[in-house]
């Protein structure tokens, strides 16, 4: 029951999960003849929209997001052309997260690791840099990982230029064709600050060891609520905790198999928001 993966779940949340972030790229070019600054301003709302769009190529990844595999396969890749994270790459680098979580090669330690006696300050740095843009050059963990695939050369070369002409379509119609070049940057701008910071937050809450705790299989879930969910969270990702220990299990089931899982007495720890997790780490950080 709980392994029942549906088409039209997965139709809903591409329609949600891509749809949002293309309604505001289309509606740029009318916000910014109203004012430039309110086009500006759309960087942190798409930011967040396309943070939440990733979690259909994580989705796809497991191939959990339709019950058709190929619908999985194109989903993940569009969605993965769409906010610039290689499906292939993706695919391998996560399943290496889900086996090594918190170790030393775990490839998404770059969100919570080597921070067991950090300062406030230091920790602040941690969680704010990635708004300036710093997280970018975490990318190169997707190429390097690409290029160790060796894949076939065609199928590399379809999939950049869909990634071209995917790209390239998202910058005309932010652009109202090409009228207003300079909207063409609100896009990445938003993907590489707004929406990598609200990325590290969720891996960070869901991983991070308290001062003293070992990092090694450090899985926490999260209590959903109406103020978190619009910005941190979808398709029940807040259940992550449940997520590692049965990756089989689709997000649509997570709510229900976490219910099912503790009337059998299986612990998963649960914080109450991923608000109350950031506040709890910063309260144990040192003091310097």
């Amino acid at each position: 029951m709980f392994l029942e993966r549906s088409d039209l779940w997965g139709a809903r949340a591409c329609l949600r999960l891509f749809g949002v972030p293309l309604v505001l790229i289309a509606a740029l070019p009318t916000l910014a003849d109203i004012s430039v600054w309110l086009a500006v301003a759309t960087v942190a709302p798409l930011g967040i929209a396309i943070s939440k769009t990733t979690l259909l190529v994580h989705e796809a990844v497991h191939r959990t997001l339709f019950r058709t595999p190929w619908l999985n396969e194109l989903a993940g890749r569009v969605g993965g052309m769409m906010t610039l994270v290689d499906f292939a790459s993706f695919d391998r680098l996560h399943r290496h997260h889900h086996a090594r979580v918190g170790a030393s090669d775990d490839p998404q330690l770059l969100d919570y690791g080597a921070l067991e006696g950090a300062s406030r300050w230091r920790l602040a740095w941690h969680l704010l840099r990635p708004l300036l843009g710093w997280n970018v050059m975490h990318m190169a963990t997707l190429v390097r990982e690409r290029i160790r695939l060796r894949g076939s050369w065609p199928v590399t070369l379809a999939e950049g230029a869909g990634l071209v002409l995917l790209q390239g379509g998202l910058a005309l119609l932010a652009t109202n064709g090409g009228q207003t070049p300079w909207l063409a940057l609100v896009f990445p701008v938003a993907a590489a600050t707004v929406g990598l910071f609200m990325s590290q937050i969720r891996g960070f809450c869901e991983h991070v060891p308290m001062p003293g705790e070992s990092g090694a299989w450090r899985l926490r879930s999260h209590e959903s609520n109406a103020i978190e969910r619009p910005f941190l969270h979808h398709l029940n990702y807040n259940n992550h905790g449940e997520h590692h220990r049965f990756p089989h299990v689709p997000s649509r089931n997570l709510p229900g198999f976490s219910r099912w899982l503790a009337q059998q007495g299986v612990a998963v720890e649960r914080a109450p928001s991923y608000t109350a997790t950031l506040m709890a780490r910063w309260r144990a950080a040192a003091v310097r």
